[in-house]
């Protein structure tokens, strides 16, 4: 993988919700998500501390 430019077909897609895909990837301070689902919707939650 390239210091600056990454290959999102090495990265494995995830199914983060009933129809929703997702890659993501992180580096020393970031993290990306790549949102692969068009027109796609889900809900949000929410959780109690």
């Amino acid at each position: 993988m390239s210091k600056y430019f990454i290959d999102t077909s090495d990265i494995e897609r995830k199914e983060a919700a009933p129809g929703l895909v997702i890659r993501t990837f992180y580096g020393e301070r970031l993290m990306i998500s790549f949102v692969e689902s068009p027109r796609s919707c889900f809900t949000t939650s929410t959780h109690s501390s």
